[in-house]
C-alpha cells in the first residue's frame, strides 16, 4: 500500500499484485480484485501460465495474496509424512 499526503489529508492506494506460489509469477489485475468482490467466499482461483492453479486472497489491509488451494495442501501434508515416517 503507497500513501501519498494531498490537501485535505493522505491519500492511500492499495497494491494489487500477487505472486503464484508455484511458479513466483507476478500478476497485477485488477480483474481479480473484481473477481474476489463479486465472490461470496472472499478469494478467487486463478489459473497460472505455469500449468497449475491457486487462490487468491486479500487480507485485513488489503493487500493480494496468492496462495496453494486446500487440496494442494493436504497433499503436501500427506507427502510431508510420507518422508518422516519412511
Amino acid at each position: 500500500m503507497s500513501c501519498i499526503p494531498i490537501k485535505d489529508g493522505i491519500l492511500c492506494i492499495g497494491d494489487d499484485s500477487f505472486h503464484c506460489p508455484h511458479c513466483w509469477k507476478e500478476y497485477s489485475d485488477e480483474k481479480y480484485c473484481n473477481r474476489i468482490n463479486r465472490n461470496k467466499s472472499g478469494y478467487t482461483r486463478v489459473y497460472c501460465e505455469c500449468g497449475k492453479l491457486f487462490d487468491v486472497v486479500v487480507d485485513s489491509s488489503g493487500k493480494l495474496h496468492g496462495v496453494l488451494t486446500l487440496k494442494q495442501v493436504r497433499k503436501l501434508a500427506a507427502e510431508i509424512d510420507n518422508k518422516y515416517y519412511e
